[in-house]
């Protein structure tokens, strides 16, 4: 990955479809030999280490920064919060691309998901940071629009936007 970060945000109301979409753009950019990687913004917490792990331990006594190995994966558990994902480009120095789940007000390009079963209008994003619009609905006024089942196409236009060909 280069110096600065190949982040997109995939936002939209809750139960819109993004984690469906982003599954979908992970498996197919990495059948097109790309790295992946993903940041899910968990606005309501969440909890990796189970309660009298070593790991939940290791945190009780203080420590910042808490990392398990195992034979097949890595995993990191930091205190504190983030606001802005560019904050974390230097943990996905090993991937092509990252795509965040969330982060609707951060300055990242985005893909807005919005569903007319959701019964909600389109975000009001900057139309500057709006990638696509993948919906069933009519796309604002210069959005590019895409279907909910249109991955190929939304991997084309990550690939443009990143200049990943």
């Amino acid at each position: 990955m280069s110096d600065s970060a190949k982040m997109i945000a995939v936002v939209g109301w809750s139960q819109s479809g993004k984690t469906t979409l982003i599954r979908g753009l992970v498996s197919t950019l990495k059948a097109r030999g790309y790295r992946v990687g993903t940041v899910k913004h968990a606005h309501r917490g969440f909890q990796m280490d189970k309660p009298g792990s070593d790991t939940e331990l290791h945190r009780a006594a203080g420590a910042d920064t808490v990392m398990a190995v195992g034979p097949l994966q890595v995993a990191m558990l930091k205190g504190g919060t983030v606001d802005d994902p560019a904050a974390l480009a230097g943990y996905f120095s090993d991937v092509d691309v990252v795509i965040v789940e969330g982060f609707k007000g951060s300055r990242l390009p985005k893909i807005e998901v919005c569903r007319k079963t959701n019964g909600k209008a389109p975000l009001n994003l900057n139309p500057q940071e709006r990638l696509a619009f993948v919906s069933d609905l009519a796309a604002p006024p210069g959005a590019d629009p895409f279907q909910l089942d249109d991955i190929e196409a939304l991997a084309n236009q990550i690939e443009r936007h990143f200049h990943l060909q």
